[in-house]
């Protein structure tokens, strides 16, 4: 382009020419190389949602949540109820996840020597079927737990029949706070396991359930 600035009329009329012709050529490439772009995002969005959605509905096809347990509204004084036997291999497997080997759990022959005569189950699985009936049914989906309070009583046996209770004590109206306590029991009454439970309602769960009460 030298000519441009210090060439004849004709010079500039020809270099000018050819730049414009040049500057066609490259828009017509950056167009094309947008299209492409466009291409290739429009169907990295249009994919992505597909693979979410598998997702949600394998979980959802796979989950044993029954909408018929979950309540439309609470009432302080209700209670829900599960019954388990950890069998050696559930708490064999949870020591394993938790590295929590000790003996007492899950070797017998060691734990014929201690007081309990017997192995026993890990006492946070007992309140995990609390965690069960609170996640899963009441107050069910979408509950977040907040805190925990447990105190131990009496030790829970592997293969032994075990009864969670939790029941609603308090529902704070101002905000989606409920309390609740939570027990085991094994299959003579006795209590293994007494503690409390802070959660955050679902919001519209609690918005019926404070109606309810008014």
């Amino acid at each position: 382009f030298f000519f441009f600035f210090f060439g004849t009329r004709q010079q500039k009329l020809h270099t000018m020419l050819r730049a414009s012709v040049l500057l066609r050529g490259v828009l017509a490439g950056l167009k094309q190389t947008g299209a492409r772009t466009a291409s290739c995002l429009l169907n990295h969005t249009v994919a992505a949602p597909s693979i979410s959605t598998s997702i949600c509905t394998r979980h959802a096809s796979t989950s044993s949540t029954s909408t018929e347990q979950i309540p439309d509204k609470m009432v302080v004084g209700e209670s829900r109820e599960m019954k388990k036997a950890f069998t050696p291999e559930e708490v064999h497997a949870f020591a394993t996840m938790s590295g929590d080997m000790n003996p007492l759990h899950i070797d017998e022959e060691f734990a014929k020597t201690t007081m309990f005569g017997r192995c026993i189950v890990h006492g946070v699985l007992m309140n995990g079927l609390c965690s069960g009936i609170l996640g899963a049914s009441f107050p069910g989906p979408g509950a977040i737990y907040l805190g925990q309070e447990i105190a131990f009583k009496s030790p829970l046996f592997v293969n032994e029949e075990a009864t969670a209770r939790v029941t609603l004590t308090y529902l704070r109206e101002d905000k989606p706070i409920a309390r609740f306590t939570t027990e085991c029991f094994n299959s003579d009454g006795k209590l293994l396991m007494t503690g409390q439970a802070t959660v955050m309602l679902p919001f519209e769960l609690h918005r019926r359930s404070v109606l309810a009460k008014s």
